[in-house]
C-alpha cells in the first residue's frame, strides 16, 4: 500500500490505475457536508458519473490485484457488469477507501448495495490483513457518503439513521409554535424532484420532545400530515411538498414564503384601495383563502367538482373532513404574485385534524367535533363551551378578513389601534385581558362592541365603493355568536364569488384614459370600439365636454368613476371633471378647454 491517505485515512492502492485515481478525485472535490447534522454526502450527479458503466469497466480492467485470479477479458467484463447491477455505491465506497476491485469481487460475492450499510460484523474472512484495517478505518465511514436520499414531491418518508438528508438548514426562524419551529432551507440540486430551478424551500420540525399538555409533537405532525396527504389542493392553499421522520425528529418540507400576513400588516403600506386594480387582487384574496377553507372543509369540493351535484354529494358522503383550528395571521403566507402583489396561502394545520364524515340517525353529514384549538385573539365563542367544530375556523377567518380589511382601508396604524382597542376582560368574573373578539356578560357571549363600531367606521369609509361595501357586509355576517347559525365555507365562497367577479369586470384607470386620449378628436362611436365597459358615451360639442355614462345594467362593473377621471389626461389641454352616481350609473363630465370635439 501506498502513503497516500485522504483526510479520511483511505490508502490508495499501491498499483492505482489512472481510472481509479479520476473516480477518487471525482469523489474527493464533490463531497458536500450541506446536510442535517453536517454529514457528508456525495451528490448524485458525481456519483452517477463515477459510476458510469464504462467507467467501473475501465477501473476493472486496469486493476492488477485481480491478475492472481487469471480473470480473462470476458470475466472481467462480467464481473464489471455485475458491478453495475447490483454494487454501484459498494464500487464507489471502496474505490474512495482505498479497497481493490479484488476486495470488492469478495463482497459481492455475498452482499449487494441493497446491503448498506454494512457493519464490523460483516468483515469478508477471505481479506488479507491491510484489507481489513482499510475495511474498517475507511470503508465503514465512507458507506455513509453514497446513502445520500433524493426527496422526491409528495413522499412520505421515514429516513433512517443511515441515511444522510442533503438539507442544509438556515439558522434564521421563520417562525415557531408550540410543537415545532419553521425554518429556511436549501437542498443540493440534485438530491430533489421538487422544482427544475429552485432550490430554496422552508421546513418545519417537529421535535420529538416537545409536550403541550396532553399533546405531543408526534400527534400534531400526524394531524399536519394527514391534511397534507389528502390531496388538498389549492392556489391559496400551503401545499406540503413531503414529510418524513429522521432520528427522533419529524419534518415537513413546503415552498418559501416572502413572510407571513402578520408581518404584511404591520409593516407594508396597504395599496390605494380606491384603485380597481388594487380592489381586484384584494378581493380575490379574500375569496381565494375563503375557498381555500372550503376545501379543508369539504375536501370532496376539490375532488369531485366536475360532477353533477348529486353525484358530488354521494362520493363527498364517504370522503374525509377536515378542520384547520388555528387560522392566524401568522398562518396566513405570503408569496411571490405578479405585478408586485402577494399570493396569501393558508397553511399549518398543527391543530387540524383529518376525521371521517359521520352519519347522524337521520343520513345527514355531521362534523367531527375536536377540543383541540389554536390562539386566542380568533378564538371562536364556542371554545369556551366545550368541543368545537368547523364553524371555529369560519369565526377565525372572519376576524382575520376583518383586521386585512382595516390594513386595506385605513393602514397599519389603524390595524394596531384596533387590536389594542380590543383589550378587556373577557367576562366580568375572569381576570384575564385579552383582544379576542367577543366577551361574556351575564352568561352570555356578545361581540365586542369596538367590533362592531370598527365595522360602522369602515362601512362610512367605503360608502361610495359598492364593491367593498358588499364585501364588508359578507364578513359582518360572519360574527354569528352560535355556530350553528354562522354561515358555512361554502356560503361564504357562494357570496364572495360575485363581488370577485364584479371587481375583475372594472375597467382599470390606465385603460380608460388611454381609450379617452386615443379618441380625442374621434367621433363619439369610436370610443365603443376601444374594449373599455362603457356602455354609453355622448359628446357635448357645445360645451367641449365628454359625458361618460358607465350604466351597470347587463354587467355586474361598479367603479367609482371619479377614479377614473383622476387618472387621465389630454396632452396640451386642460381638462376639469365632476362625476356623480344615481344609484344605477356612474356618471363622469369632463370638460376639455380647447377641444373641438
Amino acid at each position: 500500500m501506498s502513503a497516500n491517505i485522504d483526510d479520511e485515512g483511505s490508502d490508495l492502492p499501491a498499483s492505482i490505475s489512472s481510472a481509479y485515481n479520476r473516480v477518487w478525485e471525482e469523489i474527493y472535490h464533490a463531497k458536500s457536508d450541506k446536510s442535517i447534522g453536517e454529514r457528508q454526502f456525495v451528490p448524485k450527479i458525481t456519483f452517477d458519473k463515477v459510476t458510469q458503466k464504462e467507467i467501473i469497466m475501465e477501473v476493472v480492467r486496469e486493476d492488477a490485484s485481480l491478475d492472481s485470479l487469471s480473470l480473462s477479458t470476458g470475466d472481467k467484463d462480467a464481473f464489471a457488469e455485475k458491478i453495475f447491477r447490483q454494487g454501484r455505491k459498494l464500487f464507489a465506497t471502496c474505490v474512495y477507501s482505498g479497497l481493490s476491485m479484488k476486495c470488492l469481487r469478495i463482497i459481492l460475492n455475498k452482499y449487494s448495495d441493497e446491503s448498506l450499510p454494512l457493519q464490523d460484523k460483516d468483515l469478508p474472512k477471505d481479506f488479507e490483513f491491510t484489507d481489513k484495517k482499510q475495511y474498517k478505518i475507511a470503508f465503514l465511514p465512507n458507506q455513509s457518503l453514497f446513502l445520500v436520499v433524493t426527496l422526491e414531491l409528495g413522499k412520505s418518508e421515514n429516513f433512517t439513521p443511515n441515511e444522510v438528508i442533503p438539507i442544509d438548514r438556515g439558522e434564521t426562524l421563520c417562525g415557531k409554535g408550540a410543537f415545532g419551529s419553521v425554518y429556511p432551507i436549501e437542498i443540493h440540486p440534485d438530491q430533489h424532484k421538487f422544482h427544475p430551478v429552485k432550490n430554496k424551500f422552508a421546513m418545519k420540525i417537529f421535535s420529538d420532545r416537545a409536550v403541550v399538555g396532553n399533546a405531543t409533537s408526534s400527534a400534531s405532525f400526524q394531524r399536519e400530515q394527514n391534511i397534507g396527504s389528502a390531496g388538498l389542493v389549492h392556489e391559496h392553499l400551503v401545499k406540503m411538498l413531503m414529510s418524513f421522520t429522521y432520528r427522533g425528529d419529524y419534518y415537513m418540507i413546503f415552498d418559501l414564503a416572502e413572510h407571513n400576513l402578520l408581518d404584511h400588516i404591520e409593516y407594508q403600506t396597504p395599496p390605494l384601495y380606491s384603485n380597481p386594480k388594487e380592489r381586484l387582487w384584494f378581493t380575490t384574496q379574500v375569496t381565494g383563502l375563503a375557498e381555500a377553507l372550503e376545501v379543508i372543509h369539504v375536501p370532496g369540493k376539490a375532488r369531485y367538482g366536475h360532477l353533477d351535484p348529486q353525484a358530488a354529494a354521494d362520493l363527498q358522503v364517504a370522503d374525509s373532513s377536515a378542520y384547520h383550528h388555528d387560522i392566524k395571521h401568522d398562518n396566513i403566507l405570503c408569496f411571490e404574485g405578479v405585478d408586485n402583489h402577494i399570493v396569501l396561502r393558508l397553511s399549518d394545520f398543527g391543530c387540524g385534524k383529518i376525521a371521517k364524515l359521520l352519519l347522524n340517525s337521520t343520513g345527514k353529514k355531521q362534523s367531527h367535533r375536536t377540543p383541540t384549538k389554536g390562539g386566542l385573539t380568533f378564538e371562536a365563542p364556542e371554545a369556551f363551551s366545550g368541543p368545537t367544530s368547523r364553524p371555529y375556523d369560519v369565526w377565525s377567518l372572519a376576524c382575520v378578513f376583518l383586521e386585512f380589511f382595516v390594513w386595506f382601508v385605513e393602514g397599519c396604524k389603524a390595524v394596531r389601534a384596533f387590536q389594542d382597542s380590543r383589550d378587556s376582560r373577557v367576562s366580568e368574573d375572569r381576570p384575564t385581558v385579552d383582544d379576542r373578539f367577543y366577551y361574556f356578560k351575564e352568561g352570555k357571549k356578545y361581540l365586542k362592541e369596538v367590533v362592531e363600531e370598527k365595522i360602522e367606521s369602515l362601512r362610512a369609509s367605503v360608502k361610495d365603493d359598492k364593491i367593498l361595501s358588499d364585501l364588508l357586509d359578507v364578513i359582518a355576517k360572519l360574527f354569528v355568536i352560535e355556530p350553528a347559525d354562522r354561515p358555512n365555507a361554502t356560503q361564504l365562497v357562494r357570496d364572495l364569488k360575485p363581488l370577485k367577479i364584479r371587481a375583475e369586470s372594472e375597467p382599470s384607470p390606465s385603460a380608460v384614459s388611454n381609450a379617452l386620449s386615443n379618441c380625442r378628436g374621434q367621433p363619439t362611436r369610436a370610443l365603443h370600439s376601444t374594449g373599455i365597459p362603457i356602455p354609453h358615451l355622448v359628446t357635448k360639442s357645445s360645451t367641449s365636454s365628454l359625458v361618460a355614462d358607465t350604466s351597470t345594467s347587463g354587467s355586474s362593473a361598479s367603479s367609482p368613476i371619479s377614479d377614473i377621471a383622476k387618472s387621465f389626461a389630454i396632452a396640451d389641454h386642460k381638462e376639469s371633471y365632476s362625476s356623480s352616481y344615481d344609484g344605477d350609473d356612474y356618471v363622469l363630465e369632463v370638460k376639455i378647454v380647447g377641444a373641438e370635439n
